[in-house]
């Protein structure tokens, strides 16, 4: 083989054989590792209870065997789309860095008595799968701190999580009025200043109002307003005397094969500008926005097709 081939090879291997000490060694402190998670091995479906200590109070979320979540001695109905979101993020949730060793500074990151949240999630038999105390927002928008007990490290986590635990009872409770399934809507039926209309299914799925063909897409986006609408805040547990629902502003009864669900709104509480609502499905009641119970009100123009 010529010299100069072999010196060739030889500065090659020279270069590889360099490049492979400095991975394995000095350069192994530079290459990106995994970020370990905060509660590792968390099983998010073991968990049917979450208790929040606050500084004013403590209260229980607690899931049952259907997948609702209740929430409180009142045993109010909780948001369950949130409760899973945020279980399965908490699942998710990786050390950043320690920011302290020192319990001395749970103060300095809002961990102390004054402003932190603490929370236990507790499976089917009472058992604590993770145990924590949630403190402030980090030095971004998307970090926090958090403290698990027993560990003296007050680490910096991905997410921050004091907004979402530091909310009382009323934050935690579920803001959708009416239950129900669009697509199971067979008719609709609204009744108030303006008259009574009536659409429904017929017999090939099409909507129709007085046999005549209704505007499908009118149809739809009113379902889905209706689906979609929460509530701004809820009346106190007094409110169903003045609240107006004898004589409602708007009903709107929803048929299904299951049974009909009826939508009230009542009077205008003038302080808030907001109307008192409630579904026939639940006891509650609820406050919305004057402006979008205004637009409930429908009458069979608006439910006609365009010409």
């Amino acid at each position: 083989m010529p010299a100069r081939k072999i010196l060739f090879l030889t500065a090659v291997l020279i270069i590889l054989g360099g490049l492979a000490f400095f991975v394995q060694g000095p350069g192994r402190k530079n290459r990106p590792t995994e970020k370990p998670p905060v509660f590792p091995g968390l099983d998010v479906q073991a968990v049917r209870s979450v208790t929040v200590t606050r500084p004013a109070e403590t209260f229980t979320l607690s899931r049952a065997g259907d997948g609702t979540w209740r929430v409180g001695d009142e045993r109010y109905r909780a948001d369950a789309g949130e409760m899973e979101s945020l279980l399965e993020g908490l699942a998710e949730i990786t050390r950043e860095a320690v920011a302290s060793r020192t319990t001395g500074k749970r103060e300095l990151f809002g961990l102390g008595e004054k402003e932190g949240v603490e929370v236990i999630l507790a499976d089917a038999d009472g058992a604590v799968l993770a145990d924590f105390s949630v403190g402030r927002r980090g030095p971004d928008p998307f970090t926090g701190y958090l403290q698990v007990r027993g560990a003296g490290e007050i680490l910096l986590v991905s997410t921050d999580l004091s907004g979402v635990f530091a909310r009382p009872v009323s934050g935690w409770r579920n803001r959708t009025i009416v239950a129900v399934d669009v697509e199971a809507v067979d008719s609709v039926t609204v009744r108030s200043s303006e008259g009574e209309a009536t659409v429904e299914k017929g017999e090939t799925g099409a909507w129709v109002m007085n046999g005549s063909p209704a505007d499908a897409k009118a149809v739809s986006d009113y379902l889905d307003r209706i689906a979609g609408m929460k509530a701004s805040d809820f009346a106190a547990g007094d409110a169903m005397a003045r609240a107006g629902f004898d004589e409602p502003a708007v009903e709107i009864v929803l048929g299904t094969p299951a049974g009909a669900v009826t939508l009230l709104v009542g009077a205008l509480k003038e302080e808030v500008r907001q109307r008192y609502v409630r579904s026939s499905d639940s006891d509650t009641v609820y406050l919305v926005s004057r402006y979008v119970t205004d637009s409930l009100v429908m009458s069979e123009a608006d439910f006609s097709p365009s010409e």
